[in-house]
């Protein structure tokens, strides 16, 4: 299985999620939503909807998979790992 950290340029809460992977050797595919990763996480939202939180503000940052699970916002991502 592959982990991909789906991110968004300035999230602060994405910055802490990759440090901790980063620190602690975990192997990610980093994808800005609003760059390359764009029209990769409309895909996976479309196919995920479901299992993706959208609050009144919008989905929170950052979206973790390793292909089966899905984990949203840096303190469930953490905790996960």
């Amino acid at each position: 299985m592959s982990n991909t950290l789906f991110t968004a340029t300035g999230c602060s809460r994405c910055k802490i999620a990759k440090k901790f992977m980063d620190e602690r050797g975990i192997a990610y595919r980093d994808l800005d939503i609003k760059g390359e990763g764009k029209d990769t996480f409309g895909q996976f939202y479309r196919t995920n909807r479901s299992a993706v939180y959208r609050g009144k503000e919008g989905i929170e940052f950052p979206v973790f998979t390793d292909g089966t699970i899905i984990r949203q916002g840096v303190g469930v991502v953490i905790a996960f790992l």
